[in-house]
């Protein structure tokens, strides 16, 4: 999964894509080889627009998503409530080492600070993940999908910086 804009992606490429795309669908789309991802989703549940969007950036399909319900009690350590969480996943420790990943971040900062700490442990390096953004103007506030980032990526380019 490459990082790639959503405004790299023309209005016409994004419905010839949307058009041969089923949400969830796992297998080959006129004759091309196609993978399939997990996405993992600590946020908000996703619209079928925002699935579409991810599968047309990714270049992939939605294998399965995995909704977690992410609610931290404000009192209590979040290190404790962070495990838990992961867990609430589902996965096992090679599904994390081995499957293709792509992750929903928590909306709180501290939370998905510990979640990418945490999946860097169990899967060996940063996953990556899923950026969205407001639609200006929007009312109520609605979302599209922004990028997706490559967060090992990332950190490779950082370390040539030392």
């Amino acid at each position: 999964m490459a990082s790639r804009s959503a405004q790299d992606i023309s209005q016409a490429d994004r419905h010839n894509r949307v058009a041969q795309l089923t949400v969830g669908q796992v297998g080959q789309t006129k004759g091309e080889q196609v993978t399939a991802m997990i996405l993992v989703n600590f946020s908000h549940p996703l619209t079928a627009a925002q699935l579409v969007a991810i599968e047309t950036l990714a270049e992939e399909k939605i294998a399965r998503i995995i909704e977690v319900k992410t609610h931290f009690n404000e009192v209590q350590p979040y290190t404790e409530q962070l495990r838990a969480l992961i867990e609430a996943t589902g996965l096992t420790a090679a599904q994390w080492q081995q499957e293709r990943l792509l992750i929903n971040p928590p909306s709180l900062s501290a939370i998905a600070t510990l979640v990418m700490a945490e999946l860097h442990g169990r899967m060996g390096y940063f996953p990556t993940v899923l950026r969205l953004r407001p639609i200006t103007g929007s009312a109520p506030p609605l979302f599209e999908v922004a990028e997706i980032l490559n967060l090992q990526a990332v950190r490779e380019q950082a370390r040539q910086q030392r």
